[in-house]
């Protein structure tokens, strides 16, 4: 997935980030640049979080709007708000149970038409209103199985994180560790998912990687494709 813009807003942190749009850019290619403390990571954790709400995670007090396009060249706008239950709010299930918070409003729209509205007395899936849901997960989620709601899931699911301190989203630090001797062909013929392998190498070998990434821009970004 290609982000286009996206705003976001953490009412329980009261920490916003103003409408950015990345359509002006002249690549595919979009880098963060500034000094320590001006939010760089914490917009990465924005788009992080709104995976994990695509994943069926409710977060508190988060607000977003976002728009971006598919590999297919489909245009996605994904927005929606969860309650607010300010600071406490992470700790008021007690110690043993996940905090849950309910959605306020979400809204999913495909190429401008609007598929799915959702607001605290009913919910539509394409016109038609649907049985009661669950009030604390995503209809991204809920509703992965559709046809039109299914890209946008499988979108998110493939954004991965990347860190400079010995950490991989999702993967244990002593794994990226136990391979930090390897050769790329061990790396090559484990039976590491290719994310994972992708993730080492960039580690490890990131001459490797850059030519990895050069070669997959010719291949999908030809024919004057921004």
């Amino acid at each position: 997935m290609k982000i286009k813009t996206i705003e976001y807003y953490n009412k329980a942190l009261d920490w916003r980030l103003n409408p950015v749009d990345f359509t002006n850019s002249f690549s595919n290619l979009t880098l963060l640049v500034g000094v320590s403390g001006v939010g760089k990571t914490q917009i990465i954790k924005s788009i992080l979080n709104l995976k994990r709400i695509a994943n069926g995670e409710s977060l508190n007090g988060v607000q977003w709007d976002i728009t971006f396009e598919t590999l297919e060249r489909v245009e996605f706008r994904w927005k929606g708000e969860f309650e607010s239950k300010g600071l406490a709010g992470e700790i008021l299930n007690g110690e043993d149970e996940e905090p849950k918070f309910r959605i306020i409003n979400e809204y999913l729209y495909k190429g401008g038409e609007e598929i799915v509205k959702r607001n605290q007395d009913k919910i539509e899936f394409k016109k038609q209103k649907t049985p009661k849901l669950s009030p604390f997960q995503s209809l991204v989620e809920i509703l992965s199985e559709e046809e039109d709601v299914a890209p946008v899931k499988e979108g998110f699911d493939k954004i991965i994180k990347f860190s400079s301190n010995n950490e991989f989203y999702g993967i244990p630090a002593s794994l990226i560790k136990f391979y930090e001797n390897s050769s790329l062909e061990d790396i090559q013929k484990s039976n590491l998912e290719t994310p994972i392998k992708l993730a080492l190498v960039y580690k490890y070998f990131p001459e490797i990687f850059y030519k990895i990434k050069q070669r997959f821009g010719e291949i999908f970004f030809t024919g004057g494709r921004d």
